[in-house]
């Protein structure tokens, strides 16, 4: 019993130790203003942007950060990246953009006579794009504007609504013809190109404000809503499965629920995303139906949130701080050296495990080496090896970190050999 209880005391360290080693790890940017967008075009090549103009650009990931002449000292607040070359920055009054991977930014003077605060920028391809925000007119107030170019930048065209609102905050679309605006606390559709722009949903009412809108299909998008009457009390993540025009609160985290406030959704395809919510990541596998914790507690404030596939992402926030994740590899082998007599598959250890175990096997001369795992049910779960292999002894170090509670078996196939072996995952 003793034995047992130590066990399972030790479980949540290891995992701690494993997650801190192979998911959320700190890069270092070289800056300590806050950064409060991030953007990456690939796997390699992205840019995160943040207060006093500041822009920083990585070719490697994000293993190596380096700065770019922005010629502004004013915050930058978004940016969207096309591809490694051409990238569009704004920050309030301030529309940045570079076609030459960031060697130069040239500021785009866009303005009728009003000033312009500009909220979401996002781009289709180099020429086809959207700015919205809100106007000022001195004297008069405000309105909300939409800005549409399709020469790159060199000209700007308003688009209009004809819906009141006070000002639009995101804007997203698929393709060069159907897409979505959201404002205060509606959402707006078009499907030739905001030609016409139509009224589709009023999420709520009162001091609200939507934000991060992202449609990953023609029927399938998010939005996050926000009650700021004094302060952000209050948050919801949204999700439509039909374009729009219907949108069911798949999380709501605030004072009442006592869970954190959501702030942005980024999400890779219809079922993979990723939130911040009162500085904790939550992720989903399952479009939002169910969210869990991935990080907690970072040393500063976090504010945007970008994946480009479903194991590699990178959050930003206060301090210049930059995170990146990077999925655990669900399998890693090494040979240990000894030449063995006969075929040999070992029982796991630790047995039960969470979430990593090691497999040992011996072969006694070349074969062929098969190792899958099945669950209970005896469905195929991964392949561990299908490679030839020399006579050796190997140790195999399995993932499991996605997968449930149960009992699992891995199976041995080398040359007429054949043995199995029972498995504990206990979470």
């Amino acid at each position: 019993m003793k034995n047992l209880i130590l066990f399972l005391a030790v479980i949540p360290i290891l995992q701690l130790k494993l997650f801190a080693q192979e998911g959320w790890f700190e890069q270092t940017s070289g800056t300590t203003y806050s950064l409060h967008s991030v953007h990456f075009a690939d796997e390699n090549v992205g840019w995160a942007v943040g207060d006093n103009g500041t822009i920083l650009k990585t070719t490697n990931g994000g293993d190596y950060w380096f700065g770019q002449t922005s010629n502004t000292t004013k915050s930058l607040n978004k940016i969207h990246c096309i591809d490694s070359n051409t990238s569009w920055i704004i920050g309030g009054t301030v529309v940045l953009n570079t076609t030459n991977g960031g060697a130069e930014w040239t500021q785009n003077s866009i303005s009728n006579g009003d000033t312009i605060d500009f909220q979401s920028v996002f781009f289709i391809d180099n020429n086809i794009g959207w700015l919205v925000g809100n106007g000022h007119i001195a004297g008069t107030g405000h309105y909300e504007i939409i800005l549409k170019t399709v020469d790159g930048g060199e000209v700007w065209i308003e688009q209009d609504i004809n819906y009141p609102d006070i000002f639009y905050t995101s804007v997203c679309f698929i393709n060069a013809d159907i897409g979505w605006v959201s404002g205060c606390a509606n959402i707006y559709n078009t499907t030739n190109g905001g030609e016409e722009w139509s009224f589709q949903h009023q999420l709520c009412s009162g001091e609200h404000c939507l934000s991060s809108l992202q449609f990953t299909s023609a029927n399938t998008g998010w939005v996050i809503s926000q009650e700021w009457s004094s302060r952000i009390s209050w948050g919801d993540i949204w999700k439509t499965t039909d374009g729009g025009e219907n949108w069911i609160s798949k999380y709501c985290g605030g004072d009442s629920s006592g869970l954190p406030i959501p702030f942005c959704v980024n999400f890779v395809d219809n079922d993979y995303g990723w939130a911040i919510a009162d500085n904790i990541i939550l992720a989903t596998t399952n479009g939002g139906d169910e969210w869990t914790e991935q990080l907690n507690n970072p040393s500063y404030e976090l504010e945007s949130i970008y994946f480009v596939d479903n194991s590699t992402g990178w959050a930003v926030g206060g301090n210049g701080l930059i995170l990146k994740y990077q999925e655990v590899n669900s399998v890693r082998e090494e040979e240990i050296g000894v030449i063995p007599t006969v075929y040999d598959l070992s029982n796991n250890y630790p047995n039960p495990f969470n979430p990593t175990t090691k497999i040992k096997y011996s072969i006694p001369q070349s074969s062929n080496v098969l190792i899958k795992v099945f669950d209970i049910l005896g469905n195929e779960i991964e392949t561990l090896v299908n490679a030839e292999k020399p006579a050796g002894t190997y140790e195999i170090t399995w993932y499991a970190e996605r997968l449930p509670s149960g009992v699992y078996f891995y199976r041995l196939q080398a040359g007429s050999f054949v043995a199995t072996k029972k498995m504990l995952l206990l979470k």
